[in-house]
């Protein structure tokens, strides 16, 4: 387990939604330059992506063509409105870190700027 500085229950932070972005342009660009590389190996159309604590914006290529791409994270305004989601779920995992899916659902998961905020990373992933 981690200890943080704030053991505050992270709900009362993520209450209130955030429209903004954690990364700068460049850091995003190349974010979904790699995320391109990545999703274009796979068949078009056909695999399913899961973007664990997620918000508004998923970071990926706005051309991909994933058949799924399901969101996890804390506040529902947020992820109602990333528009490159198709389904989402609402959570806290550091209460409960177990993810509502079954095992082998997603060809690829990808966490970009929370990790760090994960007391039990490995029992996410």
């Amino acid at each position: 387990d981690f200890v943080r500085f704030d053991e505050s229950d992270d709900g009362n932070f993520y209450s209130a939604p955030r429209f903004v972005t954690h990364i700068d342009d460049e850091a995003i660009a190349s974010l979904r330059t790699f995320y391109k590389a990545v999703f274009d190996q796979a068949p078009q159309g056909q695999y399913n992506v899961l973007d664990i604590c997620s918000s508004w914006v998923s970071h990926y290529p706005e051309d991909f063509t994933a058949k799924r791409v399901s969101i996890t994270g804390m506040n529902d305004a947020e992820l109602k409105a990333n528009k490159q989601a198709t389904d989402y779920s609402l959570g806290d995992l550091n209460k409960d870190p177990t993810l509502p899916y079954d095992d082998s659902t997603f060809d690829f998961v990808t966490n970009v700027v929370s990790v760090d905020y994960l007391i039990r990373p490995q029992e996410v992933v």
